[in-house]
C-alpha cells in the first residue's frame, strides 16, 4: 500500500477539528443510531475515524498537554512581574489631630504597590536550552498526532476491507452449499434411477456437510470484521444487537490491474534475487 502523503494528514487534521460529529447521534424515533442506515463508502469511514476514534481523540489530548508542556518550557524566557501590596485602615476616632492655628489630620488609610519586572538575561545557556526543547517538543508532538493519524487511516482501511473480503466468502460459500445441495439431490434421483452406487450419494453428502463449517466460519469472520471496523470508528453498538452489525458499506471488492512489462518485471526479479 502506498504511504500516506504528509498533506493529506493535514487535512484529516483540519477536517477532524471544524466537522461536527453527526453519524453517531441516536434516532430521534426510535433508539436504533442513524449510523447503522446510513451508507457508509471508505472516505466517509476514514472522516468519521478521524472524528471518533479513541487514538485519535487521545492523540488530540496529548498534542494539547504537549503544548502546555512547551508554554511552560518557554515561561523560562519570558520576563516575570512580580507584585505586591499592602493596605491599612484605623478607625478615624482613634486618629490624633492639632488643632492649633494649623490643623493637622493624619491619614487613617495607608496603601503600598509594589511592581516588579524582571528579565532574565544570561543564565548560562539555560535560556536557549529552554527555546531548544520547547521546539523540539512542539515537534515530536506533532510527529506523534500525524503518526496516530495515519496508523488509523490505516487500520480503517485494513478493516473496511477485511468487511468486504468477508461478506464475498459468505457469498462465495453459500453459492457452493448450494451447489453440494443440487449435486446431492441430482446424485439421490440418479441413485434411485440406479445410474450411480451409493458411495456417490455418500460422498455427495459429506462434501455437502464439510462445506456447513467452512459457511458458518465465513460468517463469524464478517461479524468479527464489522465489529472491529465499528470499534475504530468509535461507534456506540446498541445493546440490542448481538451477532451481526448491519453495517451498509456502498464500495465494491474490486482488484485494481498492475500492468507491467516483461522487461521491466525480468528486471525486478534480478534486483530482488539472491546472490
Amino acid at each position: 500500500m502506498a504511504p500516506i502523503p504528509k498533506s493529506f494528514l493535514i487535512l484529516a487534521l483540519l477536517i477532524s477539528a471544524i466537522r461536527p460529529v453527526r453519524s453517531a447521534e441516536p434516532s430521534t424515533s426510535t433508539n436504533t443510531p442513524t449510523w447503522i442506515a446510513r451508507p457508509l463508502s471508505l472516505p466517509d469511514a476514514i472522516d468519521v475515524a478521524l472524528r471518533q476514534n479513541a487514538n485519535v481523540l487521545k492523540g488530540k489530548s496529548d498534542i494539547e498537554a504537549a503544548y502546555g508542556v512547551v508554554l511552560q518550557t518557554r515561561a523560562v524566557v519570558l520576563p516575570t512581574v512580580r507584585s505586591t501590596g499592602n493596605f491599612t485602615a484605623n478607625d478615624p476616632g482613634l486618629q490624633e489631630s492639632f488643632p492649633s492655628p494649623f490643623p493637622v489630620h493624619l491619614p487613617n488609610q495607608t496603601w503600598l504597590v509594589d511592581l516588579r519586572v524582571l528579565q532574565a538575561v544570561y543564565q548560562g545557556g539555560r535560556l536557549k536550552s529552554a527555546l531548544r526543547q520547547a521546539k523540539l517538543t512542539k515537534e515530536q508532538a506533532l510527529a506523534q498526532y500525524e503518526a496516530v493519524l495515519a496508523d488509523t487511516i490505516l487500520e480503517v482501511q485494513v478493516a473496511y476491507y477485511d468487511v468486504l473480503v468477508a461478506l464475498q466468502q459468505i457469498a462465495v460459500q453459500e453459492a457452493s452449499l448450494n451447489l453440494l445441495t443440487n449435486q446431492l439431490s441430482d446424485t439421490r434421483n440418479r441413485f434411485e434411477a440406479g445410474t450411480v452406487r451409493p458411495f456417490n450419494v455418500l460422498r455427495a453428502e459429506v462434501e455437502l456437510a464439510n462445506a456447513r463449517p467452512r459457511l458458518i466460519r465465513a460468517r463469524n469472520a464478517s461479524r468479527i470484521a464489522k465489529n472491529n471496523l465499528a470499534t475504530l470508528l468509535g461507534y456506540d453498538v446498541p445493546k440490542n444487537i448481538w451477532e451481526d452489525i448491519p453495517l451498509n458499506l456502498t464500495d465494491k471488492l474490486e482488484a485494481e490491474p498492475m500492468p507491467i512489462q516483461l522487461p521491466t518485471a525480468l528486471v525486478r526479479r534480478s534486483n530482488i534475487a539472491p546472490s
